[in-house]
């Protein structure tokens, strides 16, 4: 019996360190999409992240929280619709308490084309759309088989390394 609780430890203890770099994944790659879009428009480098960490924490948990609604979403196509269309509900429902708790807007779509209140925007919705069915097909499947390549002990304590990076970089939007 010991044996089989052992098991399932080690198997959760997977599943948790798969889970932080799925997030660590989708909040870099929201930070180099955000990072590459302003600074191609703006001429120069402009770095799009709250943290000093190369990383957006709200694409960690859009992508996470995505991927739990409609993860297992075979089709491409419905994930693009699936992943685009709560992708920007969210967006236009989190910008408005957002903007009050930070006394600013994080994000303005109004020199977009087909944007609403500069809070959304098509153009938008089909990234995020198509960032989500590559997350499905793609990325997911590539981080959960290199997870299960690493063998326990360094995976949990590289996870648990970056885990306090990313805690102690947070600290800083406190002060």
């Amino acid at each position: 019996m010991d044996a089989v609780r052992r098991m399932d430890a080690v198997g959760a203890a997977r599943k948790l360190c798969a889970l932080w770099w799925e997030f660590l994944a989708y909040s870099f790659i929201g930070w180099a999409y955000e990072t590459a879009l302003t600074s191609a428009i703006w001429g120069r480098f402009a770095d799009r992240g709250v943290l000093s960490l190369p990383i957006c924490p709200i694409y960690g948990f859009g992508g996470l929280l995505l991927m739990l609604l409609f993860g297992r979403e075979k089709s491409p196509l419905r994930a693009f619709l699936l992943g685009g269309a709560t992708a920007t509900a969210a967006e236009l429902l989190l910008s408005y308490p957002l903007e009050w708790i930070f006394g600013r807007r994080l994000w303005d779509y109004s020199a977009w084309i087909l944007n609403f209140d500069g809070r959304i925007s098509l153009l938008s919705s089909i990234v995020f759309g198509l960032l989500f069915a590559l997350a499905v097909k793609l990325f997911r499947p590539m981080l959960r088989k290199a997870a299960s390549r690493v063998p326990l002990l360094p995976l949990v304590g590289v996870s648990a390394a970056a885990m306090a990076a990313v805690f102690c970089d947070s600290l800083n939007l406190l002060y």
